[in-house]
C-alpha cells in the first residue's frame, strides 16, 4: 500500500488539476485501489487523503491476517497409506474391486 501511496503522490504532481483539494485527492486515491479494498471504503465518508490512507492500511493489515489465518487453519490431508498387506495383494485390473467388511 505504501508503494501505491508514494506513486500516487509522485504522479499527482504532474496533474495538479485532478487533485485540487483534499477531497478530490482522497477520491482519486480511492479510485486507484483494488476493488476488494474499495468495497470497505464505500460507506465511509472520508474527506481527506490522510484519512483514506490510514483506513486503507488498517484494511490491508486485516486482510493479510485473514489470509494468514486461512492458510494456517487449512486442513492438512493425510498421505495415502495402505491399511494392511492384504491391500497389496488385491488385484484390481484397472478397476476398483469392492470387498465386504
Amino acid at each position: 500500500m505504501d508503494e501505491y501511496a508514494t506513486e500516487f503522490l509522485r504522479l499527482s504532481k504532474f496533474a495538479p488539476y485532478m487533485v485540487t483539494d483534499e477531497e478530490k485527492q482522497a477520491s482519486r486515491f480511492q479510485q486507484g485501489l483494488k476493488m476488494d479494498i474499495q468495497i470497505f471504503l464505500i460507506h465511509q465518508q472520508l474527506k481527506t487523503y490522510s484519512q483514506v490512507l490510514s483506513i486503507v492500511r488498517e484494511v490491508e493489515q486485516r486482510m493479510q491476517k485473514k489470509s494468514e489465518n486461512q492458510v494456517k487453519n487449512k486442513p492438512v490431508k493425510r498421505p495415502f497409506q495402505l491399511m494392511n498387506e492384504k491391500d497389496l495383494a488385491r488385484p484390481t485390473n484397472g478397476r476398483v474391486v469392492k470387498q465386504p467388511f
